[in-house]
């Protein structure tokens, strides 16, 4: 079942982009990484968004300098206006190249951990450090941040026995399915009654 309420790149943000592309990129690197179902699910969009600039701006970029050329040739006035804003698209296009690379980055490390945890139960943060090749202090640091986001429902560091808690995880029974969620990989225990979401990044099941 797909989720309903799925979540595009809103309008204001995209207009930004066109109009004054580094309050944009801002805005659209907040709206992706601060909602969990964003993250895992729209992860190519600021890369998109950073193709089309890049190509626009060197097309652009081209056509001024031809432009320019023949202003120059003619005696008329150059058009250095058109050449830097043709500049500076394919700066901002290449940025959000840069900044969607950090999105799959966060994404990659967020289902590594989900499929750790969820997945395969390990819930000891020695454990999962030895896993994933991390030190203790950076995966308590980082299942504090995905808990912060929400990623782990109820869960809470329990620092007297290292692990991280999930206290108040559904355990199956003979009215529910057991779904694996495409977008952070988690497997959920769902009701038959109720409507299939993700219980980790609300994705639709």
């Amino acid at each position: 079942m797909q989720n309903s309420a799925k979540k595009g790149v809103p309008t204001y943000i995209i207009v930004l982009l066109i109009v004054f592309w580094p309050v944009g990129l801002f805005l659209l690197y907040r709206f992706l990484t601060n909602d969990r179902t964003n993250l895992m699910r729209n992860s190519n969009i600021m890369r998109n968004f950073g193709i089309g600039f890049v190509v626009f701006g060197g097309l652009a970029l081209v056509s001024s300098l031809s432009s320019t050329s023949q202003a120059a040739d003619d005696g008329t006035s150059s058009l250095i206006g058109l050449l830097v804003m043709s500049v500076l698209f394919v700066a901002g296009g290449v940025l959000m190249i840069l900044q969607s690379n950090k999105i799959k980055a966060y994404a990659k490390k967020y289902k590594q951990y989900i499929d750790l945890v969820i997945n395969h139960e390990i819930d000891g943060i020695p454990r999962i450090a030895e896993i994933i090749g991390k030190d203790q202090r950076t995966v308590q640091d980082d299942l504090q941040e995905m808990i912060n986001k929400e990623f782990f429902p109820s869960a809470f560091i329990d620092l007297q026995n290292n692990r991280i808690a999930m206290p108040g995880r559904p355990v199956p029974t003979v009215n529910t399915r057991i779904l694996k969620c495409q977008y952070c990989g988690a497997t959920n225990v769902v009701d038959d009654n109720q409507l299939a979401l993700c219980m980790y990044c609300r994705s639709g099941l």
